[in-house]
């Protein structure tokens, strides 16, 4: 812009001043050379700019990429802290139950400690009764035995009383026989 300027009022001082038509020649020449100098200038520049431009663009187009990025970031960031404290409260509610479950199991073990000491006693007390009952199943085979034995000597002292009764029944007879003879 500053050349453009240049070039006008070197013009406008060139005509004012009458300078011949070589010197304005001269001049319009370098003003001409200047301009496009400038001119190839302004469209590096604006290829410049164009570049620069599409960069930032990208750029922008990226910090609104990683802005999405960070927002989704932050949401799964509050899901997951919102998971965290909902598993941190399961994870008490299941602590409690274990040890719930753990006080249940040390009763239970308990109990079956006591279940196996009264299993222990009945095992013990159910020996002691098969000992006695094996006793006195030996003192019932004895007494049946002896119950058979003394059958048997009923049997023979009933059979030697039936003896002695029919032996007595004629010995009775007899007498009354003898006595009716001798009294006749």
């Amino acid at each position: 812009m500053r050349e453009k300027t240049v070039l006008v009022l070197s013009i406008i001082i060139a005509s004012g001043l009458g300078v011949s038509t070589a010197v304005f020649g001269v001049i319009n020449m370098i003003s001409v050379n200047s301009y496009n100098a400038l001119m190839e200038d302004y469209e590096k520049l604006s290829g410049d700019y164009d570049v620069l431009l599409t960069n930032y663009s990208g750029i922008l187009a990226s910090y609104y990429n990683v802005n999405e990025e960070y927002q989704n970031l932050t949401e799964d960031y509050g899901d997951l802290n919102e998971t965290y404290y909902i598993l941190t409260g399961d994870n008490a509610d299941l602590q409690k139950d274990y040890d719930e479950l753990v006080i249940y199991c040390t009763k239970l073990q308990k109990d079956y400690n006591d279940l196996v000491v009264d299993y222990d006693k009945l095992i013990t007390d159910y020996n002691s009764l098969k000992g006695q009952f094996d006793n006195l199943q030996d003192n019932y085979n004895e007494l049946q035995e002896n119950n058979t034995n003394l059958q048997n000597q009923y049997d023979i002292l009933l059979n030697e009383y039936q003896i002695l009764h029919i032996n007595m029944i004629i010995l009775m007879k007899l007498i009354i026989y003898l006595s009716v003879i001798t009294l006749n």
